[in-house]
C-alpha cells in the first residue's frame, strides 16, 4: 500500500483505476458519495473524519470510491469508482465547516476536485489532511448533533475522534477522560506503574528457578487484565495471547527509544501483507514504571512488552477486529483474522527473543477469550477458510461453550518457529470450540505450520 502522500500524487494524474482493490486504513478513507451538508449530521461526519486524521498523523479522504467488506482484508476494499461533475462539491463549503466545527483548525487541509484523464468534465474529490504539529493536538469537535432531530445540540460540549485502522469512530467520553488524565496526572500514573512493577518484580524474584516456574501463572495472568483495562476492552468480547519466559531474563534496550530499540519495533511491527491482521496500533511506545513498553489503539487492541520478556496482546473478538468482514456479524470469528493475528503475535515474539539476555530455554503461552456470551449472543467459529461453504451457513458453526476461556501451552525456545507455535495455540482454540484440528484452514499440508504464502496471496 502506498502512503497517503503518494496516493494524492497518483490522483493528480487523473487516472483512477489504481484505486480499485485498495483497502481503507489508518491514513486512507473512501466515500462513495459527497457529504450531505444540508443537514447537521453530514457536517458532523465531515468534521469527525477530518479531525480523526489530524489527531493521528494525517490522511486522505477520496470521495467517489465505493467500498465493500471483504473477509480476506482488515478494512473496506474499493470495488468501483463513480465520477461526478465539478460543480457537485464546493470546496469552500468544506473548508468553512472544518473551520467552524474543529478546534483548533487543522493546518493546510486541501480539498480539491481532480478531473478524469478520460472524461475531463467528471472527476473525483479528495480531502488531504497533512500531519499536524504536535503542539496543536488534540483537535476537538466544537459541536454535536442530536440524532433524533438532526439538529445541533445547544449544550456546552465537545467531541474527539482519532483514526484507528480503517475507522474514524469518535472516542467515548470515558476514553477521552482517561487520555486527559494521562496528561494531567502523569506523575501519579508513573508512580502507580512503578509500584505495580515493583510488586511484580518481587513476585518474579525467587532463589530457585523452580520457584519462578511455580508462580509464573500468578505473575502473568493479572497482566492481561491490566492490558485489557488500559485499552478500554473490558466490556468487549476479547481475544488475548501471552508468552512469558520460564527462565529469568531481561529485554535489552527496553528503556531506550533509539531507532534500533525494541520501542521502535513496537511502534512499527513488520507486517505480513497489505491490509492484513497484525500487531500494528499506530501508537507511540510508552514506557510505564520502567518495566513495560505499551502500544495501543483504544477499544481495538493493545500490545504490552515487559522487561522480563513477557509479551501480552489483547484485541476485540467481534466485528471490530476478529469478526471483521464476516457475513454473520459480530458473533462469528473470521478464520483469516484469527489465524493471521495469532501467527503475527508469535512472529513479533521472534524479534523479542533476539533481544533477551540471557537467552532462555523455555516459555509458557496462554490464550484467553473473554465475554463470548455477552448480551445473550454467543460467539461462534466455523471450520475451513473464508471461501468455504461452512462459512456461509450456520450449519457448521460451533458456539463458544463458555463465556471465558484460558488455554495453556509450554514451548521450547531452541529452534523456535512462530508458524508452528501458532498452530499449537490454534489447535487449542479450535478444540475448545469443538472443531477437529484437521479442519483448521490456512495450514501446510502436514497441518504442522501456518501456510504463510497462502495468506500472503489473499492480498494479490
Amino acid at each position: 500500500m502506498m502512503n497517503f502522500i503518494d496516493l494524492r500524487s497518483r490522483l493528480a494524474s487523473g487516472e483512477f483505476d489504481f484505486l480499485i482493490g485498495l483497502v481503507e486504513d489508518e491514513h486512507f478513507d473512501a466515500k462513495s458519495g459527497k457529504y450531505d451538508l444540508i443537514g447537521e449530521s453530514g457536517k458532523l461526519e465531515l468534521a469527525k473524519d477530518v479531525s480523526s486524521f489530524a489527531n493521528r498523523s494525517g490522511g486522505i479522504i477520496v470521495i467517489g470510491a465505493k467500498t465493500t467488506d471483504d473477509p480476506a482484508f482488515y478494512g473496506r476494499r474499493i470495488d468501483s469508482v463513480s465520477l461526478f461533475p465539478f460543480n457537485l462539491i464546493n470546496p469552500t463549503d468544506y473548508h468553512n465547516i472544518i473551520k467552524d466545527w474543529i478546534y483548533p483548525r487543522p493546518e493546510n487541509v486541501d480539498v480539491d476536485w481532480i478531473p478524469s484523464k478520460d472524461e475531463s468534465d467528471k472527476g473525483l474529490v479528495y480531502i488531504f489532511v497533512p500531519d499536524q504539529p504536535e503542539n496543536l493536538r488534540p483537535f476537538l469537535l466544537k459541536k454535536d448533533v442530536d440524532p433524533s432531530t438532526n439538529r445541533r445540540r445547544k449544550e456546552i460540549l465537545f467531541g474527539y475522534a482519532e483514526r484507528v485502522s480503517h475507522s474514524s469512530d469518535p472516542v467515548t467520553v470515558e476514553a477521552f477522560h482517561l487520555m486527559v488524565r494521562h496528561g494531567r496526572e502523569n506523575r501519579w500514573k508513573e508512580d502507580i506503574g512503578s509500584r505495580l512493577a515493583a510488586i511484580e518484580a518481587r513476585l518474579s524474584e525467587s532463589p530457585e528457578e523452580k520457584e519462578r516456574k511455580k508462580n509464573l501463572e500468578q505473575i502473568v495472568l493479572p497482566r492481561v487484565g491490566r492490558s485489557v483495562e488500559a485499552a478500554g476492552l473490558k466490556e468487549h468480547r476479547t481475544y488475548s495471547l501471552v508468552v512469558s519466559p520460564v527462565d529469568s531474563t531481561e529485554v535489552e534496550s527496553i528503556l531506550s527509544s533509539t531507532p534500533d530499540s525494541i520501542a521502535s519495533l513496537l511502534e512499527q511491527p513488520p507486517p505480513l501483507r497489505y491490509a492484513g491482521w497484525g500487531m500494528e496500533t499506530g501508537d507511540r511506545a510508552k514506557l510505564i514504571g520502567g518495566e513495560i513498553r505499551r502500544v495501543k489503539a483504544d477499544e481495538y487492541k493493545v500490545l504490552d512488552l515487559y522487561r522480563d520478556g513477557t509479551l501480552v496482546f489483547a484485541c476485540r473478538a467481534d466485528e471490530a477486529l476478529l469478526g471483521w468482514g464476516n457475513r454473520f456479524g459480530k458473533t462469528r470469528i473470521n478464520p483469516v483474522a484469527l489465524i493471521e493475528t495469532t501467527y503475527m503475535f508469535f512472529k513479533f515474539y521472534e524479534l523479542v527473543l533476539a533481544r533477551l539476555e540471557p537467552v532462555i530455554n523455555e516459555a509458557r503461552v496462554w490464550v484467553l477469550f473473554h465475554n463470548l456470551h455477552s448480551g445473550g449472543e454467543i460467539t461462534s467459529l466455523a471450520p475451513h477458510g473464508v471461501d468455504s461453504t461452512s462459512q456461509i451457513t450456520d450449519f457448521y458453526k460451533r458456539d463458544a461453550p463458555e463465556n471465558d476461556y484460558v488455554g495453556r501451552v509450554r514451548i521450547e525456545i531452541q529452534n523456535f518457529d512462530a508458524s508452528r507455535t501458532a498452530v499449537l495455540i490454534l489447535r487449542e482454540i479450535y478444540g475448545w470450540f469443538g472443531i477437529e484440528s484437521d479442519k483448521i484452514p490456512y495450514l501446510t499440508t502436514d497441518k504442522a505450520a501456518i501456510d504463510v504464502e497462502r495468506i500472503k496471496k489473499l492480498s494479490l
